[in-house]
C-alpha cells in the first residue's frame, strides 16, 4: 500500500521512537521509508523487526540503517530498548537485540524467547478500530469487523524447504485454549466478526485445535474464522466437520510446488 509521505513525516514529528516490521518481501519498501524518515528527521530512534530480522538480523540492521534491530519475540525487550534510549539500561545487556555504536553493529545478549505466551498482552486493537482490514478474504468487510489472532508461535516441523521453523528459532511454542478464549470473548464483545489465525502452521497440535472449536461451541462465540497456514496432511473429516462447526469458512493450504521432481528433492 502506497503512503502519503507529507501524512507520515507529519505524524512521526509527535513521535520518539519509530517501530517497523520487516518480512522479505517489504525489506526495499522498508529500506526506502527508512530513509525518507531519516532524512527528514534525522535524530528519530527506529527500532526494526519481524521475521526478516529473526533471519538476518546484522545484515537487516545493516542494509535498512534503522538504529536496533530484534531478532525473535519483541514484546518484553521493547521496555529494555526504551530504558536503553533514555540510557538508564546498557544496550549490551538486552537479549537478541542488535545495535550500533560508534558506526559499528554490535550485539546485546544471547537471544530469550518467550516461554509462556499466555503472559502476553492482547493487542490494543482500538488504535486500529478505525481502519479496514481482510479485503483479501471478503471484499465487503467494514471497519471493526475483521482482525487476526496467533494462538502458537513457530512449527514443530523441520522441512528444509521452508523458513517458519527457523523464524520461529527452532520452537514450537502454544498458548493455552482459555488464553485463546479469552480474546475471542473480547473479540466478539468489540463487535468483531471475522477472525484469521494467521500461525505459523495452525493445525499442528491437533489435540489442541479440537479442544480449543469445542470450547468456541461451547463458549457460544459467535463469529467466522479463516485459517491462513494449514498443512496439507493436516486434513481430517473429524476435526474439519467441527471447524466447520464452530464458523470456520476457509482454510489456506501450503502446496509448496507444483512440481513432483521438487517436492521429491
Amino acid at each position: 500500500m502506497e503512503y502519503n509521505e507529507e501524512k507520515l513525516i507529519k505524524e512521526i514529528k509527535k513521535v520518539q521512537i519509530i517501530g517497523i516490521t520487516v518480512l522479505s518481501s517489504n525489506l526495499e519498501t522498508t529500506i526506502n521509508l527508512i530513509k525518507t524518515i531519516k532524512e527528514k528527521i534525522p535524530k528519530l530512534k527506529i527500532i526494526i523487526g519481524g521475521p526478516h530480522c529473526s533471519l538476518f538480523p546484522k545484515k537487516t540492521l545493516e542494509v535498512t540503517k534503522a538504529d536496533i534491530c530484534v531478532q525473535g519475540d519483541g514484546e518484553t525487550i521493547i521496555n529494555d530498548i526504551i530504558k536503553a534510549i533514555n540510557g538508564k539500561l546498557k544496550f549490551s545487556d538486552i537479549p537478541g537485540i542488535y545495535y550500533k555504536k560508534n558506526k559499528k553493529i554490535l550485539n546485546g545478549k544471547p537471544l530469550k524467547l518467550i516461554t509462556n505466551l499466555d503472559k502476553i498482552s492482547f493487542p490494543e486493537r482500538n488504535l486500529v478500530k478505525d481502519n479496514i482490514y481482510g479485503k483479501e478474504y471478503n471484499p465487503h468487510i467494514k471497519k471493526g469487523e475483521f482482525t487476526t489472532i496467533i494462538t502458537s508461535r513457530g512449527c514443530p516441523f523441520n522441512c528444509k524447504f521452508c523458513s517458519r521453523n527457523y523464524i520461529g528459532m527452532k520452537r514450537y511454542r502454544t498458548r493455552s485454549v482459555k488464553n485463546i478464549i479469552d480474546e475471542l470473548k473480547i473479540l466478539q464483545k468489540q463487535g468483531y466478526k471475522i477472525i484469521a489465525f494467521e500461525d505459523d502452521n495452525f493445525l499442528a497440535d491437533k489435540k489442541q485445535a479440537i479442544q480449543l472449536f469445542k470450547e468456541i461451541i461451547n463458549e457460544k462465540i459467535q463469529m467466522k474464522f479463516i485459517a491462513t497456514a494449514v498443512r496439507v496432511d493436516s486434513v481430517d473429516n473429524k476435526l474439519f466437520n467441527l471447524m466447520k462447526k464452530a464458523g470456520v469458512t476457509h482454510l489456506q493450504f501450503g502446496l509448496e510446488s507444483g512440481n513432483q521432481e521438487i517436492l521429491d528433492f
